[in-house]
C-alpha cells in the first residue's frame, strides 16, 4: 500500500508528510561544535542537506488535509522573489515566495545565528518546498496596494495545493481614536475548508506598534501579534531593521491575554548583500510555538502573512516613494 494510503487510514498521529512527500528523514541539518563534542557553538553553521522533489500526493487521502507538514518541522522561512519588472518600472507586480521549512530540533535558542538566514535563503532560492504566487487584479494592486484583494496557492513541485490564503479588498480608514474595515485574510487547507483566520485589530498609537490577531477556523482568539516599530517587548530596537544596520525586524508573538509569549519567533531578516537586500523583499522567518497544533501553526503563518502585506509593504512602498502607499 501506498504512503498516502496508510496515512489515510491510519491516526493522525501516524501521519508522516516527510515520508508521503518523498523528503529524506534522518539527514544530519546542524553540525556540533568543531571539536567540542557536541552541542551548538558561537556559529552553529548547518550542513547542505539535499530536499527532493515531493512525489506526487492526492489531497484527497491527505488526513491533514495539506496542513500535517506544519507539525513536523520547527518553522518556515518565506523569502520573497525579486521582480525584475518591478526593480526596473517601480511598478506592484505579483509577489512571489518560496518557502523552506525549519528543520525540526535544529535551530539553538535564542537569537538565530546568521550562518542559518544564509542557509535558509539558499535553500528557499534553489530547492523551496512550496512556492506561491499572488493573483489578485492589476488595478488594485497598482493603485491601491494597502488594501488590494488576492488569493494565493501554496504548491509543491508536482503542483498539489497544500493551503491557500484569500485577502479580501478592505479599504481601511485609520484615526487614533478607531479603525473602520481592518485588514484581515483567511487560510484554507487544501480541501478549500476553512482553517484559520488573521485580522488586524485597533490600538492606540497603532502607527507605531500595529496588533494582529490570530485565529482558529470557529474564530477563537489563538494569538496576538505585534509589529513596533520602536521597540519588542523584551527590548529588541527594529529602528532601520531589516538592513545592514539592524538585521531583524522582530515581533511579539502573544497569548491572547498577551501577559506572556509562547515561545514562538516571528521575524522579517536582512539576508544580506545579495539581490533581495538590496532591493527591500522580505525574508520572513516562523518558529512555532512547539506545543502548537498543525493548523494553530496555519493561523500563525496567516497572521504573518497579513503582517507582511499590511505593514512591512506599506513601509517598504513609503521607502521607495510609492505615493499609492500614502493612502
Amino acid at each position: 500500500m501506498s504512503t498516502v494510503g496508510r496515512a489515510a487510514m491510519g491516526s493522525y498521529a501516524d501521519y508522516d508528510p516527510y515520508e508521503a512527500r518523498g523528503i529524506p528523514r534522518g539527514i544530519p541539518v546542524a553540525s556540533p561544535v568543531a571539536g567540542g563534542g557536541g552541542g551548538y557553538g558561537a556559529t552553529n553553521a548547518p550542513t547542505p542537506f539535499a530536499v527532493q522533489p515531493p512525489v506526487q500526493q492526492r489531497m484527497t487521502d491527505d488526513p491533514s488535509a495539506g496542513l500535517g507538514f506544519l507539525g513536523a518541522i520547527d518553522g518556515v522561512f518565506l523569502q520573497e522573489k525579486v521582480e525584475m519588472l518591478e526593480v526596473i518600472t517601480g511598478c506592484d507586480t505579483h509577489n512571489v515566495y518560496h518557502v523552506t521549512p525549519v528543520p525540526k530540533g535544529m535551530l539553538p535558542e535564542g537569537v538565530v545565528p546568521k550562518e542559518w538566514i544564509d542557509y535558509f535563503t539558499n535553500q528557499a532560492h534553489s530547492t523551496p518546498m512550496l512556492k506561491a504566487r499572488e493573483e489578485g487584479e492589476c488595478l488594485e494592486r497598482v493603485c491601491c496596494p494597502n488594501f488590494r484583494s488576492f488569493t494565493m496557492d501554496f504548491k509543491d513541485g508536482t503542483g498539489a495545493t497544500f493551503f491557500t490564503l484569500h485577502r479580501p479588498f478592505n479599504c481601511t480608514i485609520a484615526t487614533p481614536c478607531f479603525m473602520c474595515n481592518p485588514q484581515r485574510m483567511e487560510l484554507t487547507d487544501g480541501h478549500g475548508a476553512h482553517a484559520a483566520h488573521a485580522s488586524e485589530e485597533f490600538r492606540a498609537c497603532w502607527w507605531c506598534t500595529r496588533s494582529f490577531v490570530a485565529h482558529d477556523e470557529a474564530m477563537n482568539e489563538l494569538y496576538r501579534v505585534r509589529a513596533g516599530d520602536c521597540a519588542t517587548m523584551r527590548g529588541k530596537c527594529n529602528w532601520c531593521a531589516p538592513s545592514c544596520c539592524n538585521e531583524s525586524y522582530d515581533l511579539d508573538v502573544l497569548e491572547p491575554a498577551e501577559t506572556r509569549g509562547v515561545g514562538a519567533t516571528a521575524a522579517n531578516v536582512w539576508p544580506g548583500w545579495t539581490c533581495a537586500g538590496i532591493t527591500d523583499r522580505s525574508n520572513i522567518l516562523i518558529r512555532f510555538p512547539p506545543d502548537a497544533t498543525p493548523r494553530q501553526r496555519a493561523a500563525l503563518l496567516a497572521t504573518m502573512m497579513l503582517v507582511e502585506f499590511s505593514h512591512f509593504e506599506w513601509k517598504k512602498g513609503e521607502h521607495e516613494g510609492n505615493l499609492a502607499y500614502a493612502l
